[in-house]
């Protein structure tokens, strides 16, 4: 999500941001409703790390899919939400996090809207941490932004 669209006050002042963005350079990016749903968390990220040079040190951003893609060792999984496509998310998880059915296990009907691909992608997260941990991790980006802020993701 790039820095400007951070600022929009709500979706359609971001579409108005990326429409403009667009008629500068056409190869500009969309944005999903969904995406912008996040935009308060990654404003808020982005500006503790500015306010906090050091952060940089130990503050990653991951991608579930990522990480589930690195868990199965590159395989393609089928749809998150789909019944095979949580199998093949639960099966490479187990090993790793032998009481991986723990946590969704402990999900009460009717608690908050949380769904099963939304608790497989907080599990998917940790296993990322944990790699972070042991420094057994991979790194995708790693160049600086336009205010020298260090874009990566990690899985």
């Amino acid at each position: 999500m790039a820095a400007p669209v951070l600022e929009a006050t709500n979706y359609v002042h971001a579409r108005e941001l990326i429409a403009a963005a667009k008629a500068e350079a056409p190869t500009t990016k969309g944005l999903s409703a969904q995406a912008f749903g996040i935009a308060p968390k990654m404003r808020e990220a982005d500006l503790y790390m500015r306010s906090h040079p050091g952060a940089q040190d130990w503050l990653y951003e991951c991608h579930p899919e990522l990480s589930f893609r690195r868990l199965a060792e590159g395989q393609v999984l089928r749809d998150k939400k789909s019944v095979g496509g949580q199998a093949e998310r639960l099966r490479p998880l187990g090993c790793r996090l032998p009481s991986v059915l723990d946590a969704p296990a402990g999900f009460q009907t009717g608690s908050g809207g949380a769904e099963l691909a939304d608790a497989l992608d907080a599990l998917a997260a940790l296993d990322t941490a944990l790699h972070l941990r042991a420094d057994d991790y991979e790194q995708l980006g790693g160049e600086a932004d336009s205010v020298g802020l260090v874009m990566r993701m990690v899985c």
